[in-house]
């Protein structure tokens, strides 16, 4: 996995801590740790702003920073999963560019792509219904807003997406760029 960053390394470390301490994460342990990942407190005392108790459970987390809590509590089973099943990976034929994903997820979406182009080949009157197949799945089991662009060469891109909800990857001649952007 891409090395986390900014505003997800730190949803990571509360994911990590939440599951660890389900009634609620301690605010200064959070702190100790973010800084640990080499977070600067000035990013830390902005995002933290919003919670004035030394506790902060998961629906709260979700509630003022405006994330999705079911969309979250995901997300942390299925890091939970992939840090106790550390020999869980993509397919070996798949080259995986950049992500901030679970790994459960990158599997998932990685294993739909290559059936896609199994069942619909490579040719180029057809490869349009690739992305679109792709993103009308994701949108359908991880919740609508989903972007996708398949092509083959270089690329180059800038973007914005909601936190641990990017992947980049190669299968074959294909490139895929998958993310999810904000519904409101």
């Amino acid at each position: 996995m891409s090395q986390l960053k900014g505003i997800e390394l730190f949803i990571d470390v509360f994911m990590l801590l939440d599951k660890a301490n389900p009634e609620g994460v301690n605010k200064q342990e959070l702190i100790k740790e973010c800084q640990a990942r080499k977070l600067t407190t000035d990013q830390l005392d902005e995002w933290l702003k919003p919670f004035p108790t030394d506790t902060i459970d998961m629906a709260t987390f979700c509630r003022h920073l405006g994330f999705d809590l079911n969309s979250m509590r995901l997300e942390e089973t299925e890091r939970a999963k992939s840090r106790e099943e550390s020999d869980q990976t993509v397919a070996n034929d798949i080259e995986v560019i950049s992500t901030t994903m679970s790994v459960a997820k990158q599997i998932d979406i990685t294993e739909k792509f290559k059936d896609l182009v199994k069942k619909i080949g490579t040719d180029a009157s057809k490869l349009n219904t690739i992305p679109e197949q792709l993103k009308a799945y994701m949108d359908e089991k991880y919740l609508p807003g989903w972007q996708v662009i398949m092509l083959e060469g270089s690329y180059w891109m800038q973007f914005s997406h909601e936190p641990l909800t990017s992947l980049q990857f190669r299968y074959d001649s294909l490139i895929c760029l998958v993310w999810r952007t904000p519904m409101n």
